[in-house]
């Protein structure tokens, strides 16, 4: 195959896969070969983040994400992001954890192991410095077919 007629190729694949979705995945790819001797404990909490959300989350402190990924992760006029946190303990003591490292408006779900709210992007790796957070996802939107 040439070079020309695989670029046309990722071209085609970029257009219907969604280019915001592409862009993340990749970002996410690449900054994970950038490791460093003595990174282990922000590569431990980085793998609680999804790449998506850490995407989304460079976009706000830099200033270019008014609307995070073209509104995949939302946003709020204080700069702050809307996450699931998954987390193995809902108890009160966990919720409070949690509060006191960043997540506002909680609401916990104690079926799904579950905190929902909304947290400033220098935040996260703070909460997934939590050892009862397993990971640290955008919520799962409805969206229109």
């Amino acid at each position: 195959m040439r070079i020309s007629s695989l670029t046309d190729s990722v071209v085609a694949c970029i257009s219907s896969a969604g280019y915001s979705l592409l862009l993340a995945v990749l970002l996410a790819a690449g900054c994970a070969g950038n490791v460093h001797a003595g990174d282990t404990a922000s590569i431990a909490t980085s793998t609680k983040i999804s790449p998506l959300l850490a995407v989304a989350a460079r976009e706000l402190q830099s200033g270019t994400g008014a609307t995070p990924l073209n509104g995949l992760v939302h946003s709020d006029a204080r700069g702050r992001i809307q996450v699931y946190v998954y987390v193995d303990d809902t108890s009160a003591g966990a919720a409070s954890t949690l509060g006191a490292n960043g997540l506002q408006n909680m609401l916990v779900s104690p079926a799904m192991h579950i905190a929902q709210g909304w947290v400033k992007p220098q935040n996260l790796d703070k909460l997934a410095a939590l050892s009862f957070v397993s990971r640290i996802t955008p919520p799962h939107y409805a969206r229109p077919r």
